[in-house]
């Protein structure tokens, strides 16, 4: 019965691993500065999970190369906020599923 038992719980582990990968979506792109597009490193950048998604609030900093990467996500929709100091400079909601990438144009604050 043990042997049973155990070829079942592995069977069902097999089973739904694919489903699991499945879910995990990423989110990456640059921040760039109007009208130059140069990048803009430093800045942060919040991702925020739909209401009842179960989801902290992440937060990460654009690297020397404007760029920026969340991953690990469910697939939805997020709001999205580029942030200089306290300043929220963009939002807007995206749609992450796979490896999805969003690239934000911002007018920093003087």
């Amino acid at each position: 019965m043990g042997k049973i038992r155990a070829a079942m719980v592995s069977l069902a582990l097999v089973s739904i691993a694919p489903r699991a990968e499945a879910q995990d979506a990423s989110l990456a792109g640059y921040v760039r500065e109007a009208p130059s597009l140069r990048a803009v490193p430093a800045m942060t950048v919040r991702l925020l999970a739909p209401p009842g998604a179960r989801q902290p609030e992440m937060l990460t900093l654009t690297n020397v190369q404007g760029q920026f990467r969340f991953s690990s996500l469910s697939p939805g929709s997020y709001m999205l906020e580029v942030l200089q100091g306290t300043h929220v400079v963009s939002r807007e909601i995206v749609e992450v599923s796979g490896e999805a990438t969003k690239d934000v144009i911002v007018r920093r604050v003087p």
